[in-house]
């Protein structure tokens, strides 16, 4: 049998159900009552009034009339359990304890409506039906249920209200509960991060930043006051919240909260902390993913692995390799990963080269060997995910070796969709002209690379501001080298962009090593000529390797080639492979025109058409050049010169050498 009606309907009677307690009443004690109706909250969860409905019976229940017309009803309740009888109702026999259920036929919700009800019959001065609830343990139980769910609703509003600070105790039991303190690790560089350790702190944040605030000042915060949500939850509201305060009482790092042993980073994450917590983790997986590493790889993350309590490990110091950002580096083998932060409502793209403390970071890589950038442009509306890196990565060096030019193509493909405003961004990058919220911060910063006191006021131009600047320009065009000068010279914006790098690399004269990947490049001579002509490189390389693989070089480019070579340069690796039209010849005027401090030279010869001879002296300069003294002594030889109009009705000349071959014997 389908149940259709509630309890108390079926003690009621049906659907228009007669009082309980008023069977065999006559008629004249029914004049004036109405059917019940069902409160509002009968139809939703186990409320305490349905409850108690569902637990009534008949003898439960008991009707009295009311006359207002001999004074009033005598009543007086809390909630609607009767707290005091008098006149009226004390005559009738009601007592204190009961509950008013029903006015005039109309099941009552709360004290108010009652008093409504029988205040309106008082005034119209007419008789008055009351319906109590006479079972006391009923009444307990449904009082007991309210209690519960008061308590309940109280300790959920309690839960949605903000903590009075980031040390509010019950913010701090919460972070205890989750985070204990695992154990010291000793140096700093070793606390690297995990993506899953990442997750779960957002995971923690994510259930309770409903009562964290912006603590900022609304000077340099747009969500100044307001309640935190992951959505729009930065690097600030994370250390601010869940780093600082669970670290203080171990002086402890928040990676000390997570593990007690070593994990030595693979990767040194550089990221704006203004940028979302979310943006950030999700270019660590796409930098995970491109790079096919497992999720449990360590990065170094400045917030997570220093101190927070201590005045030790992140200072800003006259000498960078002493900072916890080089060690860290350092430890990373040099490989830096660059979180570039993508433009939003708020913010343009790529705030991050516009931040001191970022600027800073980057410059401390300047003092390493050979310092290796991964920068990551994480995937926006309209925008693809992408990663430009110096070489080829592991991946692209299997395909190369399996299949010429795929790991290269493959190299084109995922950096094609990187951004050339972000390119020029960092190209132009000027840690003097940068900004912090903190000015104290900035200060400091500019005085250590100026090696002035840090505490007084910065000078807008020094000559170590020049240098540094430029040094990052340089090490920004090695990064985006392929992405740039794989583009077409015809492209203006391209060409613009190519221009800048090679200039970056050229007024870098710290510069003493460089290491150059053309190989496979379309245009690749009018390329070079970009690199070599006009002022040349940079003129303190002393170390050059360059890859020319298959660059379209003929003989005539090679005079060149070698007259734009830095000068003071004394060791150089070239690979000509691939590029037929290059003889003996060409080989000679470039040695006979190569810088004179050159000591050690190089060349790979491969498929083109240098003779056997000479190439097996290919990997000594001392060893070419006698090769070519023996070929001249041997051989008679012949210099063409031809002369040839030019579409631009130029005459063009181009030089020949060839040996004669010798004369035929008398016989």
């Amino acid at each position: 049998m389908r149940a259709s009606h509630s309890a108390a309907a079926l003690i009621l009677g049906g659907s228009n159900p007669a009082l309980v307690g008023t069977t065999g009443l006559s008629k004249d004690k029914l004049q004036g009552l109405k059917s019940l109706t069902r409160p509002k909250s009968a139809g939703g969860g186990p409320t305490p009034r349905k409850a108690l409905s569902a637990s009534l019976k008949p003898s439960s229940l008991a009707t009295f009339e009311f006359r207002m017309s001999t004074g009033g009803h005598g009543l007086e309740w809390e909630g609607l359990v009767v707290s005091n009888v008098k006149g009226q109702a004390k005559q009738l026999g009601v007592q204190i304890g009961w509950k008013i259920y029903a006015v005039d036929g109309v099941m009552v919700r709360d004290g108010k409506e009652a008093w409504e009800l029988l205040q309106d019959a008082q005034w119209q001065w007419r008789a008055c039906n009351v319906v109590f609830v006479t079972d006391f343990r009923a009444i307990r139980a449904e009082q007991k249920m309210i209690a519960a769910h008061e308590a309940a609703a109280e300790v959920e509003r309690l839960a949605k209200l903000p903590f009075s600070n980031n040390y509010d105790e019950k913010h701090l039991a919460q972070l205890k509960q989750e985070f204990t303190f695992q154990g010291y690790i000793e140096d700093v560089e070793d606390r690297g991060i995990t993506l899953a350790q990442l997750q779960r702190m957002t995971n923690f944040s994510k259930d309770r930043c409903h009562r964290w605030r912006d603590a900022a000042s609304p000077l340099v915060s747009r969500t100044s006051g307001r309640k935190l949500h992951l959505d729009f939850m930065n690097w600030c509201h994370l250390y601010d919240w869940l780093i600082t305060p669970p670290c203080k009482a171990k002086g402890c790092s928040f990676v000390e909260m997570l593990t007690s042993q070593k994990q030595t980073p693979a990767f040194y994450l550089l990221h704006w902390w203004g940028d979302l917590v979310t943006n950030t983790m999700a270019i660590m997986k796409t930098h995970l993913e491109m790079r096919k590493l497992d999720e449990s790889t360590p990065y170094w993350i400045a917030s997570c692995a220093c101190r927070p309590h201590s005045t030790q490990e992140d200072k800003i110091l006259h000498d960078p390799t002493k900072t916890c950002f080089y060690k860290a580096m350092a430890a990373c083998n040099n490989k830096i990963m660059v979180a570039i932060d993508a433009k939003t409502e708020y913010n343009g793209v790529a705030n991050l080269l516009t931040r001191t403390w970022c600027v800073y970071e980057l410059s401390v890589c300047l003092n390493l060997p050979n310092p290796q950038l991964d920068i990551v442009q994480a995937s926006s509306p309209g925008v693809k995910a992408s990663m430009v890196t110096q070489y080829l990565i592991d991946e692209e060096k299997d395909a190369e070796i399996r299949a010429v030019t795929t790991g290269y193509k493959a190299k084109a493909d995922r950096e094609k969709a990187f951004s050339l405003q972000i390119m020029e961004m960092g190209l132009n990058v000027q840690i003097n002209m940068t900004q912090t919220s903190d000015p104290l911060e900035r200060r400091r910063i500019l005085n250590a690379i100026a090696q002035r006191e840090l505490g007084e006021e910065p000078l807008e131009k020094h000559e170590n501001y020049v240098t540094v600047n430029k040094r990052m320009h340089s090490l920004f065009a090695l990064a985006f080298w392929r992405r740039t000068m794989s583009g077409a010279v015809s492209d203006t914006e391209m060409q613009r962009v190519q221009s800048k790098l090679i200039e970056a690399l050229r007024n870098d004269t710290r510069l003493t090593s460089l290491d150059l990947d053309m190989a496979f490049m379309q245009g690749g001579w009018e390329k070079i000529k970009m690199l070599t002509g006009n002022a040349g490189l940079s003129p303190t390389l002393t170390e050059l390797k360059l890859d020319l693989r298959e660059t379209e070089l003929v003989n005539e480019n090679m005079v060149q080639l070698a007259t734009g070579l830095p000068r003071d340069l004394e060791d150089l690796i070239m690979d000509l492979s691939g590029n037929e039209p290059i003889h003996n010849a060409g080989v000679e005027a470039f040695i006979a025109k190569a810088p004179s401090k050159l000591r050690g030279l190089q060349l790979e010869l491969k498929k083109t058409s240098v003779g056997k001879e000479l190439q097996a002296k290919q990997s000594s300069l001392s060893g070419m050049k006698e090769q070519i003294a023996y070929e001249a002594a041997k051989a008679d030889r012949c210099t063409i010169f031809n002369l040839n109009p030019s579409p631009t009705r130029h005459m063009v000349m181009t030089v020949t050498k060839t040996k004669l071959a010798p004369p035929p014997e008398d016989k």
